[in-house]
């Protein structure tokens, strides 16, 4: 079997290009009769390219996609088949946080890892700004006030790219939700029985333009990329920022670990969201429907769940395997 697979990861966890090289190598090793051939995607065409492949029903026998509806709505328009007719169920209830690839019954797509989303602060910039280099801010209150003594001391307060939209996005889930109790809320605005409009939904983009109107954000922030944006407090230009795990893994080592503050998101809202942690499974991979070897593909899918390539998977990118379990 000759195979393809569209792989997205690197920019959640750094490190995922070269584990997956490393695991596509030794899995040809122990399956002579089977090539992978990995195409990278870049984060700003991954949903377009497939949209596209998916009209030709051409390209690769194995995607990535983000969690939830990009995964879905390939297998509401028949571009893909189902994992769960390939893989024994015995294997994949191994699997967490499977519930957004779940439809009709049936496991459309694999979670591969778990991430995780902290905040951090510059522990030198904080000194030089003439704050507590130990302690950084609980309450968006207090965040605004240590941009503030940070911006007179000429530092960068905090970094972010949305050139993309996904800035945007990423502040509506760790602020903007905050005001919501529940999830469900959010649903009820996304299909019309409540009003976006609303400041409980909406009110987080005053916070936004305040912090561009201040001065507290990159001055372009609208000209780079969220990942460019990610960038900013590795190459030491601004004070703070929010990343993944894999991220937060990396600027330490550019940083320094001593250098360098972990915390929550700081505090806006006043829902039950407020103190919240985002975690999901970010990227998943799924099975396309004009593979020649959807069981080939299935296997490999199934070899990079296997406890060997989850602990290298760790050891490449810091990241949390997703795996509730070992199959034994």
């Amino acid at each position: 079997a000759k195979l393809t697979y569209w792989y997205w990861a690197e920019s959640d966890a750094p490190g995922a290009n070269k584990w997956l090289k490393s695991e596509v190598a030794l899995y040809e090793k122990s399956h002579p009769n089977v090539k992978i051939s990995v195409v990278i995607q870049s984060t700003d065409t991954l949903t377009s390219a497939f949209t596209t492949a998916a009209q030709t029903k051409t390209g690769p026998d194995i995607a990535t996609q983000w969690a939830t509806l990009p995964t879905l709505t390939p297998a509401w328009s028949g571009a893909t088949v189902p994992i769960s007719d390939y893989v024994p169920k015995s294997e994949w209830k191994n699997w967490i946080s499977t519930a957004e690839n779940m439809w009709d019954g049936k496991l459309w797509a694999m979670p591969q890892y778990l991430i995780g989303i902290p905040f951090v602060w510059n522990k030198q910039l904080f000194k030089k700004a003439g704050l507590n280099p130990n302690v950084g801010p609980k309450t968006w209150a207090e965040f605004l006030a240590d941009c503030k003594k940070l911006k007179a001391k000429g530092i960068t307060p905090f970094g972010m790219g949305n050139q993309d939209g996904y800035g945007g996005a990423w502040f509506f889930s760790l602020i903007g939700k905050q005001n919501l109790n529940s999830i469900n809320e959010l649903k009820a605005a996304m299909i019309g029985t409540q009003d976006f409009a609303n400041a409980k939904f909406s009110g987080f983009y005053q916070l936004l333009v305040d912090l561009k109107k201040n001065g507290y954000l990159n001055s372009d922030v609208a000209s780079i990329s969220f990942g460019q944006g990610f960038q900013l407090f590795g190459q030491k230009k601004v004070a703070m920022s929010w990343g993944t795990d894999g991220n937060v893994a990396q600027w330490e080592g550019q940083v320094g670990a001593k250098n360098m503050g972990v915390g929550a998101i700081p505090i806006w809202g006043h829902g039950k969201l407020s103190t919240s942690y985002d975690v999901t499974q970010s990227s998943d991979a799924f099975i396309t429907k004009w593979s020649k070897n959807p069981e080939a593909a299935a296997q490999f899918l199934v070899f990079l769940h296997s406890p060997q390539a989850l602990k290298a998977w760790y050891k490449a990118t810091g990241e949390r395997a997703d795996r509730s379990r070992s199959p034994n």
